[in-house]
């Protein structure tokens, strides 16, 4: 590989500068496409991966469409890639990694990069990432809270090369193949993954030829110093000052469901003119539990929080990240060290979210949101009736908390999740053996408020085949409401076994069992909380609810003092005038 390069171009043209990012934008895209589209699991389908070009040191230039929370260890991703093979990287190399503790964040999630040439020229870095559905470790898909060292966890992969020089790592694939369930989809991913970096790498390689090594890397860093300004911009909107938020989270210490205790997470929020730096002191230290979170992944949160908040129009690129300092104190549960577990993370990855949002809140001016309800799951694994492995991870979102302004969105990813989604009914049960009979808002399930949050859904799974199943659930104690608004309820599961018998599951966030056939797995995720009083509610939205199926007219009364009468709902506008005066009295 060399890396000869000519001078630069004396004169930076912000047009080309836009031309290159709409180019850079397009192509990663298209590598989104090509991963979506020849994926094989639903997770892709479903949009859970994410995609970015680099230049050659590994900051990033552009990301794609595709999730953005994983944005951050991208840079980490390549910088590994650098370091350890530099000079002998070769055009048609391709590496992947998997490695928690190398820019990842845990097993599942599987990470891909492809070193772009013009000539012998190293020009820049095509990524992906997305998430597999099982890793080979102690559980079916890898994610347990009673894991009590990354070693069970799976097959750990730190930077490997997967192709050298265009040829096929064969005994890596037999490797990875020995060691997976479900092996055939894991490989066909990893397939789709390398057909995307294949096309993006292809992208910067014509660009390269197109503007010249040296005019690439100039509009490469004119595009990170644009977001770098445009993010400061957006910090400086923010007040000056020093917020605060702690949260706590119960886990599970075994598998017959013994509690394991209780961590604390504390984040600071330090904002000082156009930059601002994420504390999270306080914290406690990492423990012998899935729950532990790799930096990846809490910075992941800081910055989709924060890009979801104030700064949705800044390009998250390198540039994007530069104003925000990021403190993490070493051996706790938000920077754990190896052999740490860290699989279960995502319980604690929504938790920091749930901080960001109320400590940017205050500090912001206008619009603040409720944080939304993301990341439940079904995972099920075991064998077809002829006789072939699966692994489903079947993703459910809750929606949106209330904004200041309007009501939380249902059933939808929560706006910092990016592209994440839920897959098709129709392409789980026609790739897997179940049968999807429900997939409904719960009634009189938002946390109420001037503005209200998501419902619940509820999504029933009917096993067609015996299964071990694990149900993650997130917002375990429920999601706090803001400025008076009411905390949406937890999530809840229970299996209905093919007789009718039925079994509530333990309320917490990694919930293991085996099913049968004919059983079903009922899941609802939690709601959304509100903002502001539910007495402040307008009538004719609590109405409006009503009418749709969402609500009651008993839960109008009981929570928003909201009288309805008749077939069509009518608001009766005196009776509720004069009951919400007397429950205002009796408040305060």
């Amino acid at each position: 590989m060399s890396t000869t390069q000519q001078a630069r171009p004396a004169k930076f043209d912000p047009v080309l500068n836009e031309i290159l990012a709409n180019e850079l934008g397009s192509l990663s895209e298209e590598m989104a496409i090509v991963i979506s589209k020849a994926g094989r699991s639903p997770m892709l389908k479903a949009g859970e991966f994410a995609t970015a070009l680099c230049d050659r040191s590994g900051r990033i230039m552009a990301e794609g469409f595709a999730a953005p929370l994983q944005l951050s260890g991208f840079e980490t991703l390549c910088s590994e890639v650098t370091a350890r093979y530099g000079e002998d990287l070769a055009p048609g190399d391709v590496f992947m990694s998997n490695d928690p503790y190398g820019g990842m964040t845990h097993l599942p999630d599987v990470g891909v990069v492809m070193p772009a040439f013009s000539g012998d020229i190293h020009v820049g870095y095509a990524v992906c990432y997305s998430h597999h559905s099982d890793t080979g470790g102690r559980v079916p898909g890898g994610m347990s809270e009673q894991s009590r060292s990354l070693y069970e966890e799976g097959i750990r992969l730190p930077i490997v090369k997967v192709h050298s020089a265009g040829h096929l790592n064969l005994a890596l694939i037999q490797t990875i193949r020995a060691n997976v369930r479900a092996s055939s989809e894991w490989v066909s991913d990893l397939e789709a993954k390398i057909a995307g970096v294949q096309r993006g790498a292809r992208g910067l390689t014509g660009l390269a030829e197109k503007y010249g090594v040296p005019q690439l890397e100039a509009l490469g860093d004119g595009l990170i110093e644009h977001a770098e300004r445009a993010m400061r911009n957006a910090v400086a909107e923010l007040a000056d000052g020093e917020y605060f938020a702690e949260a706590e989270l119960h886990y599970g210490g075994d598998v017959e469901g013994n509690d394991g205790g209780t961590v604390q997470l504390a984040l600071t929020l330090r904002v000082a003119g156009d930059s601002l730096e994420f504390d999270m002191t306080g914290s406690s230290p990492q423990v012998a539990a899935g729950i532990n979170t790799p930096s990846a992944m809490v910075r992941a949160a800081m910055c989709g929080g924060l890009k979801a908040l104030v700064a949705q129009e800044v390009p998250a690129n390198s540039g994007f990240f530069r104003p925000i300092k990021v403190s993490l104190p070493e051996e706790t549960i938000v920077n754990p060290t190896f052999p740490a577990p860290v699989s279960a993370r995502a319980p604690i990855f929504f938790k920091i979210l749930d901080l960001v949002f109320r400590t940017v809140g205050p500090a912001k001016k206008g619009t603040v949101a409720v944080p939304g309800v993301g990341g439940d799951a079904v995972h099920l694994s075991g064998k077809a009736e002829d006789g072939s492995e699966f692994a489903l991870l079947d993703l459910m979102f809750g929606g949106w908390g209330a904004r200041s302004n309007g009501d939380g969105i249902d059933g939808v990813a929560p706006v910092y999740m990016g592209s994440y989604g839920t897959a098709s009914i129709e392409l789980l049960e026609n790739q897997f053996p179940v049968v999807i009979e429900e997939f409904s808002i719960v009634e009189d399930s938002e946390g109420a408020g001037k503005y209200r949050g998501a419902m619940q859904i509820s999504r029933v799974s009917r096993l067609l085949t015996d299964a071990e199943v694990m149900v993650r659930s997130v917002n375990v104690d429920g999601s706090p409401g803001m400025k008076g608004g009411l905390p949406g309820p937890p999530p809840s599961t229970k299996l209905v076994k093919a007789d009718g018998t039925e079994v509530s599951l333990a309320k917490r966030s990694h919930v293991h069992l085996t099913g049968r056939r004919g059983d079903r797995i009922v899941h609802r995720t939690a709601g959304a909380g509100g903002y502001g009083s539910p007495l402040e509610r307008d009538p004719q939205m609590v109405r409006a609810d009503a009418v749709e199926g969402k609500i009651s007219a008993e839960h109008a009364l009981a929570t928003y003092a909201v009288v309805l009468h008749g077939n069509a709902l009518d608001v009766d506008e005196v009776q509720t005038a004069s009951l919400r005066a007397k429950r205002a009295a009796a408040v305060g």
